[in-house]
């Protein structure tokens, strides 16, 4: 008992320790997840062949086949994919030399892969659509182990192109970074740190003055294999992080403000419990609620969601089960109508989902579906 307390004491200290550890195990991901402008679900993996594959649902019912994605090349990571507004689709993933490649799909077609740039890195690519249009891409360096990052032309351009990656500062990661949007456009990018702390840096912006990135803080807590914390904007506008912690449990750890004050600061770490095989994948619902999705020991998907309680405060439930028996962490995206859908790699290696759905007000999820396919496991 009294070892578990000073591990947990530990966790939400730890900052101080910077000499370099050793590579620890990394969480499997299988599935990229996300809507087309109609509101129609993609789903990207990696199939055995070593080939990025897709499919989608139709307009009707029921989804189409697999099918390969651009022309076949190779990759050593598994995919990502992003949305502009237009609705254009644009995927990224990591090639068997190391480096990113993109391809543009447009109404279910999608041009040849396309070499980002010479730099190579460790991690999957990370990318998010900016306010601007463009694509802000980010990865773990295989050289340096710092985290890298560039920035493309706007959708709007005639051609989408990215500049040279360049650190953020220079903090050794141990794991992919994991980026956000905040409500007012600035991103905030999180790293495990060598000491296995949480870490953050975020842009910051001074009118008349550009955006500029910040200095890295270390938020503590001594985090598992998970190589990406999952983070999410809670229904104020304020982060949030959560991550599976050296005791298997979720913890999780929020920004916080006074109504009269000038500066938010961070809250201290809380344990959601549980005892999870994976990181957690994070959605918020048409409430602004986070819903937290992890695979289990038993190899099952729980997931545990936010809600308000009797005095009016924000807390989290209890965990509940979804089932299943899967080999990956599990991948979520929200609908337009607000309710949360749910991916993994079941043990057959096919990729299986559940979603939610609204009856008289009350949402509850549907039993697995399987949508096939023989699909590679890969570095979340």
């Amino acid at each position: 008992m009294m070892g578990r307390v000073v591990a947990v004491l530990a966790a939400l200290v730890v900052c101080a320790i910077a000499s370099r550890v050793e590579p620890i195990p990394t969480d499997k991901c299988a599935a990229s997840v996300i809507t087309g402008d109609d509101d129609q679900l993609y789903v990207f993996s990696l199939s055995e062949d070593s080939v990025i594959w897709f499919k989608f649902q139709k307009k009707q019912d029921g989804w189409s086949t697999w099918r390969p994605l651009a022309d076949r090349k190779k990759m050593g990571s598994g995919p990502k994919a992003v949305r502009f507004v237009n609705g254009t689709l644009m995927v990224f993933a990591r090639g068997t030399d190391r480096k990113f490649y993109s391809t543009i799909l447009t109404d279910k077609q999608a041009t040849d892969w396309s070499l980002v740039s010479d730099a190579t890195f460790s991690s999957p690519p990370v990318p998010v659509v900016t306010t601007a249009g463009s694509v802000a891409l980010f990865g773990t360096s295989a050289e340096t182990h710092s985290t890298l990052y560039t920035e493309s032309t706007p959708i709007s351009s005639d051609e989408i192109a990215f500049g040279d990656f360049a650190p953020l500062s220079f903090q050794e990661s141990t794991s992919s970074p994991a980026v956000l949007m905040d409500g007012e456009g600035l991103l905030h990018v999180f790293i495990r740190g060598t000491n296995r702390g949480l870490w953050h840096i975020a842009e910051t912006y001074s009118h008349p003055e550009a955006k500029k990135w910040g200095d890295w803080e270390c938020l503590g807590g001594i985090m598992a294999s998970s190589p990406s914390v999952p983070v999410t904007l809670n229904g104020v506008g304020l982060v949030e992080v959560y991550g599976r912690a050296a005791d298997k449990a979720l913890w999780h750890r929020g920004q916080t403000a006074q109504q009269a004050g000038t500066s938010i600061d961070w809250a201290s770490w809380t344990s959601l419990g549980g005892v999870l095989a994976s990181a957690p994948a994070v959605a918020v619902d048409d409430t602004g609620m986070s819903n937290v999705f992890a695979r289990a020991t038993d190899k099952a998907i729980y997931f545990k969601s936010k809600m308000v309680a009797d005095d009016d405060t924000e807390k989290h439930g209890q965990w509940s089960t979804l089932g299943g028996m899967f080999s990956t962490a599990p991948s979520t995206t929200v609908l337009a109508d607000g309710t949360i859908a749910v991916f993994a790699r079941g043990v057959d290696k096919a990729i299986w989902w559940s979603r939610q759905i609204e009856t008289n007000g009350t949402k509850a999820y549907t039993s697995w579906h399987s949508l096939g396919g023989h699909t590679r496991k890969y570095a979340c």
